[in-house]
């Protein structure tokens, strides 16, 4: 049988030792309702358990709608993904992580009628709800808004759009070859994409619960973890800060200038609560350089938020010293 041609939507599933979980996500996109061609490439990153067991079953019984790929090597979540994206063929794509799953089976039709309906429109994303791992129920999310909506650059500035699950992006919004930073981004590869497309279009908010995303308690509760994360956080907003003023954008400086200076002195404290000294001092002057003016008030803010117990224990000796 030929290969289907024209395809309008790439499906990408990454995947990592989900054998638990990995059915659900492929079945819920297996069960959405469409009248478009659509491909679902399925990403293993060099899982231990039976996870390409899975992908291969799923394989052999889908074969028109199923590409597997094994990674050779583990390549971490962002490359995985990126590596995913680049084989894609669809005008437009959605991610589905191996552990999260849809629940609204017309949620790729609507978001893609959607985009066809205004070409100027960069992606659609809609609200989810929430299981946390460990913890029995479903947690819905608050909505953005209290209806249909379209936002521009702007609110990504704010707050992500959500998890990838939520969105479909138009392919043409984002580089032909994607920059290095983001196939780098670890877990912020969602909110790298999202940001560069919203550079190309508005972004359509759709009012309706269509995903459950699956938020492990262990993701990200290690301080190290956090501090490698916030690294990464503060790498990436520099390197959209760049493609913003390189794309006509110097409105968002002084915006993207806070938020870096606000991340590095974050880690600056994080880091100094860890007893790494020099590279404590390394994101100071990162702060200083972006946002030499913050208030005392916000220095007491981020060592609340990123070294408690430091905060607490020069909390007290004030209080010891007026008492």
């Amino acid at each position: 049988m030929s290969e289907p041609k024209n395809i309008k939507l790439s499906v990408i599933v990454c995947a990592y030792n989900v054998e638990k979980l990995l059915e659900q996500c492929l079945d819920s996109i297996l069960d959405q309702q469409v009248d478009f061609p659509m491909e679902i490439l399925v990403g293993d990153d060099g899982s231990t358990d039976k996870t390409r067991a899975i992908i291969a079953k799923y394989h052999d019984k889908y074969p028109q709608k199923i590409t597997p790929i094994y990674q050779p090597l583990n390549l971490g979540y962002s490359a995985n993904f990126v590596s995913l994206l680049e084989r894609g063929k669809g005008t437009f794509f959605a991610q589905v992580d191996a552990d999260d799953y849809l629940i609204d089976n017309k949620k790729f039709a609507t978001q893609i009628s959607i985009l066809e309906n205004d070409v100027t429109l960069s992606a659609c994303f809609h609200n989810y709800q929430v299981i946390y791992e460990g913890k029995e129920g479903i947690h819905p999310i608050k909505p953005p808004f209290d209806k249909d909506t379209i936002v521009d650059y702007n609110y990504l500035l704010e707050r992500p759009l959500g998890p990838g699950n939520t969105t479909i992006v138009r392919r043409s919004c984002l580089p032909n070859k994607i920059p290095n930073w983001i196939r780098n981004s670890a877990n912020h590869m969602d909110y790298c994409m999202q940001t560069m497309v919203a550079l190309k279009g508005n972004i359509y908010y759709l009012n309706r619960v269509m995903s459950s995303y699956r938020k492990h308690e262990n993701n990200i509760t290690a301080l190290v973890k956090r501090t490698f994360l916030s690294k990464k956080s503060l790498e990436i907003n520099r390197e959209l800060r760049k493609a913003f003023l390189a794309n006509g954008h110097p409105e968002v400086k002084e915006k993207f200038n806070h938020i870096i200076g606000a991340k590095a002195y974050q880690l600056f404290y994080t880091l100094l609560s860890l007893r790494k000294i020099f590279s404590a001092f390394k994101y100071l002057f990162i702060g200083m350089y972006y946002a030499p003016d913050f208030r005392l008030k916000s220095h007491k803010d981020f060592m609340f938020v990123a070294a408690p117990e430091m905060f607490h224990k020069l909390k007290n000796r004030s209080f010891s010293a007026k008492s």
